[in-house]
C-alpha cells in the first residue's frame, strides 16, 4: 500500500513544481529535508503536523489544534 505525502493526499499543489506553488509558494513541509524518509515519506510529507510553519497552519489556521483535526493525520 502506497504511503502518500500530505501534499499528495490533500492535493494542495504546494510541493516544489506543484500547480499552485507559484501562486501560494512552496510549502515548507515538502522541502523539509531533515525529515526525509521518516514514516516512509518524502521530506516532511508524513510528519507535516509537527513541522512549524507548515503550509496548512500558515494559510488556513494557526496553531497545532488545526493539525490535530486534519484528516491526513
Amino acid at each position: 500500500m502506497k504511503k502518500y505525502n500530505c501534499w499528495e493526499f490533500k492535493k494542495c499543489g504546494r510541493e516544489a513544481g506543484g500547480e499552485r506553488s507559484d501562486e501560494l509558494g512552496v510549502c515548507p513541509v515538502s522541502s523539509f529535508l531533515s525529515a526525509d524518509g521518516l514514516n516512509g515519506g518524502e521530506n516532511g510529507g508524513r510528519i507535516c503536523w509537527i513541522i512549524d510553519q507548515n503550509g496548512c497552519k500558515d494559510k488556513i489556521m494557526h496553531g497545532k489544534d488545526f493539525c490535530f483535526q486534519c484528516e491526513f493525520r
